[in-house]
């Protein structure tokens, strides 16, 4: 099944802009037994389309407050409460799961750049496997005046 088919059964806030690039990087990865982390899941929608679409992997998520409604009978689905840039946290999350590294980063959480660079650095120089794929959703908002660290493009 295709990213797009198995968002069809959540109700993910993943565009198809995202899933089209998605597609083209993690099909060659949908049967192997990856480890995926994804900063940032809201209600866990997310969670649950890559559980269906990873079907060997180990899907972490990390988010600031663990969705209310949100349970899971899946070992290979687990969920933490926490912040993206607690760089102990992370350390602890990987040592658990995935002391070889990570597979696959999503990150989806604060879209606010100094906490987003934190756990980029951090996680790129430590964890993440060589070849790994580490994706950061919704940069833009860095343009966006409104946004709590934006600013309008003023050109170079």
């Amino acid at each position: 099944m295709t990213l797009r088919e198995v968002r069809a059964r959540y109700s993910t806030d993943k565009s198809d802009e995202y899933l089209d690039r998605y597609e083209t990087y993690f099909r060659p990865l949908a049967d192997l037994p990856v480890v995926l982390l994804e900063l940032g899941v809201f209600q866990g929608e997310s969670l649950r389309l890559w559980q269906d679409y990873f079907q060997a992997a180990t899907i972490i998520g990390l988010d600031q407050s663990i969705p209310p409604l949100f349970r899971t009978a899946n070992p290979r689905l687990v969920l933490y409460e926490g912040r993206q840039d607690d760089h102990d946290l992370l350390d602890s999350i990987v040592a658990a799961h995935a002391p070889d590294g990570l597979d696959i980063v999503i990150d989806d959480a604060s879209h606010i750049a100094t906490p987003t660079r934190s756990a980029f650095w951090h996680i790129f120089d430590r964890h993440l496997k060589p070849g790994g794929i580490y994706a950061i959703e919704d940069w833009g908002t860095g343009y966006w005046p409104s946004w709590p660290d934006g600013a309008a493009y003023s050109g170079p």
